[in-house]
């Protein structure tokens, strides 16, 4: 099966119930499961998948804003769309601050709190957690720079 984006973060957690419980295993039941609940899928080629082995990163930080989306671009297989760009354009002065400040304790916390607030495998919980990692790969930059 293709993966899915839903706008709604609750239709998501619904979905991925579904699929752990064996109900939801084909796009027909992705497509029922997120009409019942008045959302709409959207399908992603396999492209959106990162390649193996990972695209090298063309960048060292801390990187513009447009050297960052290139390369989501680059592993997304696709344009961002201008919401993917402004939600980057705001987080990429924080990945920055990583490699330019370090990453506290205090930092590493608030972001896992801001993470729990949203369910384990929604949109946004999975984008937080994938801006978690660029900030930690920033940082073991600067310990390496």
């Amino acid at each position: 099966m293709r993966k899915w984006i839903v706008k709604n973060a609750a239709t998501a957690d619904t979905l991925l119930a579904a699929m752990e419980a064996g109900t939801c295993k084909t796009e027909a039941d992705v497509e029922a499961i997120a009409a019942a609940t008045g959302d709409t899928v959207r399908w992603c080629s396999s492209e959106i998948d990162p390649p193996t082995p990972p695209v090298p990163i063309p960048f060292a930080f801390p990187v513009t804003e447009e050297d960052f989306m290139d390369y989501q671009e680059q592993l997304a297989g696709h344009k961002l769309t201008d919401d993917q760009r402004e939600t980057i354009a705001a987080w990429v002065p924080v990945i920055n601050s990583a490699y330019t400040d370090g990453l506290s304790d205090n930092t590493m916390a608030a972001l896992d709190g801001f993470i729990a607030q949203h369910p384990a495998g929604s949109p946004v919980a999975r984008f937080l957690e994938k801006a978690k990692l660029w900030m930690q790969r920033a940082a073991a930059q600067r310990t390496t720079a």
